[in-house]
């Protein structure tokens, strides 16, 4: 599908799973680049 930006089409946010220690610098820098609010959130179970 093709999107101008990032999450046109997915109202609900995009789920990206990202390593403990860069969560903080991956976080900024989606800020940063993309605009919009990023938000963690943690798995309730765990495989």
């Amino acid at each position: 599908k093709n999107s101008e930006r990032l999450g046109q089409n997915h109202k609900k946010g995009i789920p990206l799973e990202v390593i403990p220690m860069a969560y903080v610098p991956v976080q900024q820098k989606i800020e940063k680049k993309y605009g919009g609010a990023t938000k963690l959130r943690m798995a309730v179970q765990k495989a």
